[in-house]
């Protein structure tokens, strides 16, 4: 026993009558020096001593509340949830080997030495916790991060913030959503890579110093404050970054006038939506940039490195410099940027086609749904799907055996994951062959690292959803479909349930629909036909507040192109699609066709007949598709027609009423950029690099927005680079752009001050107090 707790513990035996203690359900006073294992359900109360560090297994949850300040190793397992039920101290010899969970109800976690969050490691904060530092130091090691769920505050007092060079995209502070907030409380932010603040609420109290040579990036389209008597210091080097998502040059707040904002050697640079700061004061030392036309434009995509690997679709991590792919052969793949190549870190075969694969939003984990569809003698055709869930790690790859897998009867259609990553939102559809008929669900799934469970059994959302997307808010889901007169569905969750909010008539089928990144805008995609053979992409903006849809402004006709993806860029600026021409199939344009299932297909160039149902209702994924090509990334809802030399096996069995629909044939694919604002997207596009006899079926930004991914389903996939030119131009949308301190009212006035030496250089306009 250590001499300092000697009259630590006789003093305990005095008070245990006054605070019950306890640990594993003890009621006495406990000291232990061998490291301590909670298991789910387990707490430890009052005067307890944990001398030797403790464990709380993955899965489970223990809850604390102990008045001794815990000394030794905690390990959380990845995924084990610590409940702190009251205040608790970490001694100066407290380590942390992994990331986990910590949950608090306005409770704090004092420091009494420094602290390092570990290499690789996440630890996830939910409820309302204060981390106070006593002046200490918290480092991040890299690729460390400490991620703020949904509904959550952070607040970081009375410390040092140390960060190491980390990817670009991966902030060491993650915010998951706009409903959760991060409040820095005299605190000295040492930036190891650019800091961007891409969702939610920033506080700032006393003085907030922010150090090093690299950029706090404010992305975020809700209001940040600088509180009464506090200071938000740029110090030489740094770089402040107004750039919201939403075009709205008034979300730095001033509090009051005694709220201060200084530049002493650092940047203050603006996109084209301009900075508007009132009341408080503005001061600037020694040499300063003030940048109001900062914003970059894209000018040009240029290949960065091409025929990487062959893949039908890739996406990017969120940490930056991985990506996840599903090769021709249905391999997962996992490659990372090691800063001069792209090199495998990782496969797993999962046996059948992968046809979605969706990053967990910390980068922990990749989501593939795997689909087979069965034959059954000369009349049953049935469809199964399973869902997987794949362990990544930044320095070893894909695990080999953390795994988790969900069976489905029929078709997954789509999936996105909730922005803090504890669920999973599924579109199910599954064909009864004794009724017969289709039913179609939405399904929610949570997910704690260790088990995935269904959450809600599924609402019945009437028709296949081809789309699906989680609002970046956290509680709304979007479906994009082929319901009649309700194509576009949107849908609340409460953590427990789902519940129909509102469905809107599109005209037709709609095939994609993505969120912007403030979550203030819903853009949705659906195919129309015209003349006798080709089809344009229709698409459409809706503004969402309060929870309800509405249109933004007029849809905008993509001639002759159909999206195939469609993505916002980071910033939220931009939308990127990949896609290409659609002709209406009919007898005078397939000019090939196949049959059959996983590898076994047969060729068949006869002419078509519209007399004979081939398939069910199929999605975009199944090996029934592939009769096409393989695979089109195009929506098959039913097919009636027939081909000469097909086995009576494949051509009969459903009797449900048929229709044509589109497919590529001879496609020419191109990658799209448009320019977005609140009306919805340009008329034109900004930049187009086309792929002559190739499908570009799948295209993604990287977390920071300067590189495109793109794939097709016969080659491979490349990097494109955005290059950019900055520009004096006014994009402005509503206001013009500039930095601008007061609103013309004596109310609002700021207080410049020109410290002595200081130099100020204006690039764009700088406007005081105007009237």
């Amino acid at each position: 026993m250590k001499n300092g707790y000697l009259f630590f513990i006789m003093s305990m035996g005095f008070c245990s009558s006054i605070l019950a203690s306890t640990l594993d359900g003890t009621s006495a006073v406990v000291y232990t020096d061998v490291h301590h294992v909670f298991y789910d359900g387990e707490y430890a109360q009052g005067f307890v001593a944990l001398d030797d560090g403790f464990t709380v297994l993955a899965g489970a949850c223990a809850s604390m509340d102990i008045l001794s300040p815990v000394d030794g190793g905690i390990d959380l397992r990845e995924y084990g949830v610590l409940e702190l039920d009251g205040d608790v101290t970490l001694d100066s010899q407290v380590s942390f080997s992994s990331g986990g969970h910590i949950v608090a109800n306005g409770t704090m976690l004092s420091l009494n030495g420094n602290l390092s969050f570990p290499l690789t490691k996440t630890l996830h904060c939910k409820g309302s916790l204060c981390l106070n530092g006593n002046g200490k130091t918290l480092t991040f090691d890299n690729h460390a991060q400490l991620f703020l769920d949904q509904n959550s505050t952070l607040t970081l007092k009375n410390m040092v913030i140390k960060t190491k060079p980390y990817e670009a995209g991966v902030p060491v502070l993650t915010i998951s959503s706009s409903s959760s907030k991060l409040c820095l409380d005299n605190v000295v932010l040492q930036l190891g890579g650019d800091f961007c603040v891409n969702n939610g609420q920033l506080f700032f109290h006393n003085d907030v110093v922010v150090t090093g040579t690299k950029a706090f990036v404010y992305r975020s389209g809700e209001p940040s404050f600088i509180a009464k008597n506090s200071c938000l210091y740029f110090d030489f080097g740094t770089t402040f970054s107004y750039v919201p998502t939403a075009a709205n040059p008034s979300l730095i707040f001033c509090t009051d006038e005694t709220s201060q904002l200084f530049f002493n050697g650092s940047s203050l640079k603006t996109s084209f939506t301009g900075m508007q700061v009132t009341k408080g004061s503005l001061l600037f030392d020694n040499d300063v940039l003030v940048d109001s036309f900062a914003d970059d434009v894209v000018n040009d995509f240029g290949l960065l490195a091409g025929d990487i690997a062959t893949s039908r679709t890739v996406v990017w991590s969120p940490r930056g410099n991985v990506i996840a792919s599903v090769s021709s052969s249905n391999t997962l793949a996992v490659y990372r940027y090691n800063g001069t190549s792209w090199i495998a870190h990782g496969t797993k075969n999962l046996g059948g086609k992968i046809h979605h694969i969706a990053w967990s939003p910390d980068g922990r984990w990749v989501c593939a749904l795997r689909e087979v569809v069965h034959v059954f003698g000369e009349s049953e055709i049935t469809y199964s799907t399973t869902l997987y869930l794949e362990r990544y790690y930044p320095t070893t790859g894909l695990s080999s055996t953390e795994e988790y897998t969900v069976a489905f009867d029929g078709i997954v259609t789509s999936l996105d994951w909730s922005t803090d990553g504890d669920y999973l939102a599924v579109a199910h559809s599954e064909y009864d062959t004794g009724v017969p008929s289709w039913t179609h669900q939405l399904r929610v799934y949570s997910f704690d690292g260790t088990a995935i469970s269904l959450v809600d059994s599924g609402v019945d959302i009437g028709a296949m959803a081809l789309s699906i997307a989680w609002n970046p808010h956290g509680r709304y889901i979007a479906l994009a479909g082929a319901a009649s007169s309700s194509e576009l569905q949107l849908y609340s969750f409460n953590g427990t349930g789902i519940a129909h909010v509102q469905s809107v008539d599109m005209s037709g089928r709609c095939k994609l629909c993505t969120w912007s990144p403030d979550g203030c805008y819903l853009v949705v995609c659906r195919p129309n036909l015209y003349g006798d053979d080709y089809v344009n992409g229709i698409i459409s903006t809706f503004n969402f507040t309060a929870g309800v849809l509405s249109l933004a402004g007029d849809a905008v006709t993509l001639t002759q192109f159909v999206p195939y993806s469609m993505e916002f860029s980071p910033c939220g600026k931009f939308i990127a699609m990949a896609g290409g021409q659609q002709y209406e199939m009919t007898p005078e344009n397939i000019s090939f066709a196949r049959y059959g299932a996983g590898s076994n297909y047969n060729d068949v160039t006869s002419s078509l007949q519209y007399n004979t149902l081939v398939y069910g209702c199929l999605n975009k994924y199944t090996d029934c598709n592939s009769m096409f090509g393989d695979p089109y990334p195009n929506n098959v809802k039913t097919l009636q027609i027939t081909y000469a030399g097909i086995p009576s096996a494949h051509t009969s069995g459903y009797t449900e009423t048929a229709e044509l629909d589109i497919f590529s044939i001879e496609p020419s694919g191109a990658l799209r950029l448009y320019y977005f604002n609140k009306h919805g997207i340009a008329a034109s596009y900004l930049e187009q690099v086309t792929f002559s006899g190739k499908v570009a079926c799948d295209g993604h930004f990287n977390p920071s927005g300067n590189l495109m991914s793109i794939a097709n389903p016969k080659n491979s996939w490349s990097l494109f680079n955005l290059f950019h030119t900055s520009t004096n131009t006014n994009y402005a949308y509503d206001s013009q752009s500039a930095l601008v301190m007061g609103d013309g009212t004596a109310a609002s006035d700021v207080a410049v001050t020109f410290c002595s030496g200081a130099s100020v250089h204006i690039h764009g306009n700088m406007m005081y107090n105007p009237s």
